[in-house]
C-alpha cells in the first residue's frame, strides 16, 4: 500500500499512521521503533518532524 503522506517514504501507510498515535500516547521513539519494526533513527526522524509540525515551524 503506498504512502501517501511523505513522498518517496518506504514506511507503509499503517505503520506510518501507528506513529502519531503512539507519539500523542507518549511513548518514547525507542519504544515505538520496537512496535512498529522501524528503524530507531527514522523513529526519531519523524518524532522531530512532529514537533516541528506542533511549533509551527
Amino acid at each position: 500500500m503506498k504512502n501517501k503522506h511523505v513522498i518517496r517514504c518506504r514506511i507503509s501507510r499503517n505503520k506510518f499512521r501507528a506513529i502519531p498515535r503512539l507519539f500523542c500516547l507518549d511513548i518514547k521513539a525507542c519504544k515505538v521503533a520496537q512496535i512498529t519494526g522501524i528503524s530507531g533513527p527514522t523513529t526519531s526522524r519523524l518524532y522531530t518532524q512532529i514537533r516541528q509540525h506542533i511549533a509551527g515551524q
